[in-house]
């Protein structure tokens, strides 16, 4: 049954934004799950990304790198659709 369970997918996006607000294009989200997968994308000219396919059941840590920023890396456990997993860039 929990194999069943890790094969359903969902998928997880956000935005990046700097400190002030303001969205942060061709940034790399980068993706790893607990089973070794690591995966990237590149924010779009609005700071948003999107990763299609993440397994459900999973915990998954996403971090932000590049544009000379810093940015807190965020670990959750996957149980859905994540729309809102957001990044703003320390001050």
């Amino acid at each position: 049954l929990d194999l069943a369970y890790t094969q359903i997918k969902s998928p997880i996006s956000g935005r990046v934004s700097d400190s002030s607000g303001q969205a942060v294009a061709n940034a790399v989200v980068f993706l790893s799950t607990t089973t070794g997968t690591n995966l990237s994308v590149r924010t779009n000219h609005f700071g948003n990304y999107f990763f299609e396919t993440v397994p459900v059941g999973q915990m998954v840590t996403v971090g932000v790198a590049g544009k000379g920023l810093q940015f807190n890396n965020q670990t959750i456990t996957v149980t859905g659709d994540v729309s809102d997993l957001n990044f703003t860039a320390l001050p």
